[in-house]
């Protein structure tokens, strides 16, 4: 160790580093962009986009027939929307509350 150092390993020594080597993604160089007719910028690819097919073919575990009955459930089974009311308590109308006083109001008339 020499006179008057304080590190006893010199490998530990921060040496100075270049902005490169300390932050390895700043300053990558960046594919080059065109500008569209429309004004924006798209990235240049060295390869088209291949297109996707719009129908696959089903899987092999699935058979003509499994196709044509599932088309038909979905059919048959479409979504149906209904209606619910509730009463201004939150439960669903008419609440007991509702029940008992038409139950009172029936007796009365009937009474009468």
């Amino acid at each position: 160790m020499a006179a008057g150092s304080l590190v006893s390993n010199p490998e530990l020594v921060p040496t100075a580093q270049s902005p490169a080597d300390r932050f390895p993604l700043v300053g990558r160089v960046r594919e080059p962009a065109r500008t569209s007719a429309t004004g924006g910028t798209k990235p240049v690819s060295a390869t088209p986009p291949t297109p996707q097919p719009s129908n696959p073919p089903p899987p092999d575990f699935l058979s003509e027939e499994d196709l044509e009955d599932a088309d038909d459930i979905l059919r048959t089974h479409a979504p149906m929307r209904i209606a619910t009311v509730n009463c201004t308590c939150g439960a669903a109308y008419p609440c007991t509350d509702v029940q008992w006083a038409r139950l009172i109001t029936q007796v009365a008339e009937a009474g009468r």
